[in-house]
């Protein structure tokens, strides 16, 4: 029987004795089982010949693909492409190997699996599993072995790099815009999948902390690919709320660019400088006159290009020029002003001299200064009740002597406080007498304030100043009360002792004088009650720094001699703008043109800014101009960025 669809045939093909069913599946001629029975030479069909030849030239392939891999090496057989450039440059130096292993030291350098098991590759290559989810994990901490200096490793593998709490905030606040009718883009719950090819959870408000490195960054496809790019599909896959192009879909800017959009929700969106452009431009530059000519309110008077700033980040060929630069020859003289009356650090009260009589008569055996002798006044001074909280007195103890003149020389429990307080200000003074500036140091961080803006703060007074100070008020047997004229003989600043006054006090020393700039710090730090802030910003010295330092910035001041103002435009949102390819347009080379004075927000009906900064907020239709289909490019990536730092 012919049986051209099989592997085999009867070899009486076409005979008499031809056997009516033919060979068996197996090749086997059915006469063969029946005894007496002449079986055929079973043949094979064309067919099945064919597979033969076939089989036979798959199995001696793999046998020279085995040889070969078992010859050279499996980092030599299995190579998934050639690296980026700066990987490969990286590898081409001290990391590279030598000789036959060469291969494998390359491989190692960045990946943690040993690439001489070839069941650890074709695992990975599976892209399931344990193996796999281990290595890519472990891979993520080879990544940020080198990358740590750039990226925090706490975080750097939460989405856009912020933590449990601000994505959980996050969410919050953009289902608060879709209750409102508001756009918000939202995170799904991320899988690495999503975007290659898996499957993927559509759950929002999911806290995404794990996302490797490898789910946008891959390598190994060759020296010309950006291993930075990412399309709107990769962002798309992520984000539940399906968007389209940047003049259609993407939602209106909200204060851009003047309010800061912070990851912990603050709403305040105040500046770390405020400066209010919209009052100096319409009321301060014409009031001031030059040569008889009224002053002429330039951008680029104080934004400069070219001035050094640390690359990478958002507006980097822009800086703010310093302090001396643009804003001495206005506001030194009032600075000066605000400095006179200096930081008091220590004060003595003064008391009836019944009350002066007694604590010299009493155990402690104090000789009160006869300066401070007579009625009952004085006032605790901000640096004061600090280093008194760092000796155990408590906010209501304070608020109860901080005004003196307000309490009853008649009232025995008035006297009593009035006397208490006395007496730990003549302690507190000898302590640190003999202890010094560690003495210092100690009370101000016992009180709350952070160790470094203490330091600064400490490190400034010289002990001897305050040995000088106790020896001349409580030791002497007569005090010639003098008074200091700080104005005339400490122009330039430092530490003085009035003895008429019977003061300790700091006089600044100009802008950004350390300890005052220590004391708005740690007023700022938020470690301080809200009473100690309140009493700290109500001293004319940091009063008049909080005028422009205004606590914008949730970090503290950190401001030290000659700073530039080079804050980033929007520190916590991931979002970039570059001024220099957009000044090369001539339409744009004007500030103004993006950058629009708001005069109406000068100043509202009680007196109050309404405007920090006094420009008119950009819109979405102010980019969308040039950036949409077929213009500029108006990608995701153009302007926000993955990692936020």
């Amino acid at each position: 029987m012919d049986r051209p669809s099989g592997r085999f045939q009867c070899g009486r093909l076409g005979e008499k004795d031809a056997c009516s069913g033919g060979p068996g599946t197996q090749g086997r001629c059915p006469l063969a089982m029946i005894s007496g029975a002449s079986a055929c030479r079973v043949r094979r069909t064309w067919k099945g010949r064919k597979r033969l030849i076939g089989g036979g030239v798959i199995a001696a392939s793999l046998l020279l693909l085995i040889s070969a891999g078992l010859l050279a090496g499996p980092e030599t057989v299995i190579r998934p492409g050639p690296l980026s450039t700066p990987h490969a440059q990286i590898l081409s130096g001290s990391l590279h190997g030598s000789g036959a292993n060469s291969g494998a030291a390359d491989c190692r350098a960045c990946h943690a699996v040993d690439p001489s098991s070839l069941a650890d590759w074709f695992g990975l290559a599976s892209g399931h599993g344990s193996k796999h989810d281990n290595a890519a994990a472990a891979q993520s901490q080879r990544c940020l072995d080198c990358h740590a200096k750039t990226i925090d490793r706490t975080t750097a593998l939460a989405a856009h790099n912020w933590t449990p709490t601000q994505q959980q905030q996050i969410t919050a606040r953009l289902i608060d815009r879709r209750r409102d009718g508001r756009p918000a883009v939202s995170l799904a719950s991320f899988s690495p999948a999503a975007w290659l090819g898996g499957e993927t959870n559509q759950t929002a408000g999911t806290v995404h902390a794990d996302v490797q490195c490898s789910v946008c960054h891959r390598e190994h496809h060759g020296d010309d690919r950006s291993l930075v790019a990412m399309s709107d599909q990769q962002c798309q896959s992520c984000h539940i709320e399906a968007y389209g192009d940047f003049a259609s879909a993407h939602p209106e800017f909200r204060g851009y660019p003047y309010r800061r959009d912070t990851a912990d929700v603050n709403e305040s969106g105040r500046r770390r400088v405020a400066f209010d452009h919209a009052s100096h431009q319409v009321k301060h530059f014409p009031a001031t006159l030059r040569d008889g000519v009224a002053a002429t309110f330039e951008c680029q008077a104080c934004h400069q290009s070219g001035l050094a700033r640390p690359s990478g980040e958002p507006f980097g060929d822009f800086a703010n020029v310093d302090y001396r630069a643009a804003c001495a020859e206005c506001h030194d003289a009032s600075l000066r002003a605000a400095a006179s009356p200096g930081i008091v650090a220590l004060s003595l009260p003064s008391l009836p001299d019944d009350v002066v009589d007694a604590m010299a008569g009493s155990g402690q055996r104090i000789r009160w200064p006869d300066a401070a002798t007579g009625f009952l006044d004085g006032q605790v001074s901000a640096l004061q009740s600090l280093l008194l909280r760092g000796d155990g007195w408590t906010e209501s103890q304070i608020a109860s002597v901080q005004d003196l003149s307000l309490l009853d020389p008649y009232d025995d429990g008035d006297l009593r406080l009035a006397t208490n307080l006395a007496a730990t200000v003549a302690r507190m003074i000898n302590a640190i007498a003999k202890g010094g500036q560690p003495e210092l140091l100690r009370r101000l961080v016992d009180a709350g304030c952070e160790q470094e803006f203490a330091s600064e703060l400490a490190k400034s007074l010289a002990p001897q100043m305050v040995q000088a100070l106790k020896s001349r008020w409580f030791d002497a047997s007569k005090t010639d009360a003098e008074r200091f004229d700080s104005d005339t003989l400490l122009s330039l600043g430092g530490w003085y002792r009035d003895d008429f006054l019977l003061k300790l006090a700091y006089r600044p020393t100009g802008h950004a004088d350390p300890v005052a700039t220590a004391m708005l710090s740690m007023a700022r730090s938020g470690r301080l009650d809200d009473s100690v802030v309140q009493r700290t910003l109500a001293d004319p010295v940091v009063k008049s720094c909080a005028q422009c330092h205004d606590g914008a910035s949730v970090d503290p001041m950190r401001l030290t001699g000659d700073v530039r103002w080079n804050e980033p435009m929007t520190p916590d949102d991931g979002h970039r703008f570059s001024h220099g390819p957009h000044l090369k347009i001539a339409g744009l080379s004007d500030c103004q043109h993006c950058h629009r004075v708001d005069e109406s927000a000068v100043m509202d009906s009680a007196g109050q800014r309404v405007n920090a900064v006094g420009f008119a907020e950009m819109t979405k239709a102010d980019c969308a101009v040039c950036h949409r289909p077929g213009a500029a490019p108006d990608g995701c990536m153009q302007c926000h960025r993955y990692h936020r730092h």
